[in-house]
């Protein structure tokens, strides 16, 4: 980045980091969908937060 501008280099990088990490996510892991009535997301997040966790790193501590 020069002076607050991306460089082509910039955005060459990101989207072949995009890539990679596409890549990794599709063989890697799997994706769980939890569905929860309005409002309640949010009380989740700050659970987690009290925890020093994300939503996701306190759903994996409770389901192990």
């Amino acid at each position: 980045m020069i002076d607050g501008y991306n460089t082509r280099a910039d955005i060459m990088y990101n989207e072949k980091r995009k890539e990679i990490t596409a890549k990794y996510v599709k063989t890697h892991l799997d994706d769980i969908k939890i569905r929860v009535t309005k409002g309640q997301r949010e009380k989740l997040k700050a659970i987690a937060a009290e925890m020093g966790l994300s939503l996701n790193q306190m759903f994996i501590r409770a389901m192990e």
